[in-house]
């Protein structure tokens, strides 16, 4: 089985926590999950299914099958992972760190996600920097600082 696409995993990672809470899930609950139509929940479910992900038959219940479980929680953990990094490091707001972990989990490989959970790790350790470091992150919130020149705004 290949890579699948990020639209696929966000299904996978839905399922998983609607399982989590319900034991199966129903294109329903997918589809007010994520927020789209029950028409693009459906096409996608025949895609998983087709990888063997999941089990899905029209008009019954969706679980995952072992290798699903297995991607989902990765998915999970990395989204998890990565959230905690924008709240307890970057200090970015509770809704946009979930928004910007969510887009991030498709494409952070493992092994650069360690890098991440490394930088947590040490503010923890060290937390003479990591004050200096929330202290300067939470004054760059109230003015706009460029000190390399990169244009951050379109014009």
């Amino acid at each position: 089985m290949g890579k699948i696409s990020s639209s696929l995993e966000d299904y996978l990672e839905a399922i998983y926590i609607i399982e989590s809470k319900n034991k199966v899930a129903r294109i329903t609950d997918i589809a007010q999950h994520l927020n789209i139509s029950k028409p693009s929940v459906t096409k996608a479910l025949k895609l998983l299914a087709e990888r063997d992900l999941i089990n899905y038959e029209p008009y019954k219940y969706i679980t995952l099958k072992g290798r699903g479980i297995i991607l989902a929680r990765k998915i999970l953990n990395k989204h998890k992972a990565l959230k905690l990094f924008c709240d307890s490091v970057l200090y970015i707001s509770e809704e946009d760190s979930d928004e910007i972990a969510c887009q991030m989990e498709h494409f952070v490989s493992c092994e650069n996600l360690q890098k991440f959970l490394l930088l947590i790790e040490f503010f923890q350790e060290h937390k003479d920097c990591a004050k200096l470091w929330r202290d300067k992150a939470k004054s760059a919130k109230n003015e706009k600082l460029n000190i390399y020149n990169i244009q951050l705004e379109d014009k």
